[in-house]
């Protein structure tokens, strides 16, 4: 095997890249997920079955945390660290300014 170039995600600035059985995603500098393969049992974080050979971004749809500042209420969560395993993803997220 020869390592090859991989344009998918041409622009974006990765960080991370993490491939389980069947699946991939990729971590940018600014906290974002993209996820492609097999989306069985919803491995790619899009909560429902999907298959795709083109990258998509990650929602992470989740509250604020409880205790945010006023000043901290704009913020938003950014993924700091993906790994994905045969049938799963997990990722480390943290609250950070906009």
């Amino acid at each position: 095997m020869v390592p090859q170039k991989v344009n998918l995600l041409a622009g974006e600035d990765i960080v991370q890249v993490s491939c389980g059985g069947t699946h991939s995603v990729a971590l940018t500098r600014d906290g974002r997920m993209f996820s492609f393969g097999r989306g069985d049992h919803g491995r790619l974080g899009y909560g429902r079955k999907v298959t795709t050979g083109q990258p998509m971004e990650v929602p992470i749809n989740l509250p604020p945390p409880r205790n945010v500042s006023a000043i901290e209420v704009n913020g938003k969560w950014v993924a700091k660290l993906v790994a994905c395993g045969g049938r799963h993803t997990l990722a480390i997220v943290e609250w950070a300014d906009s």
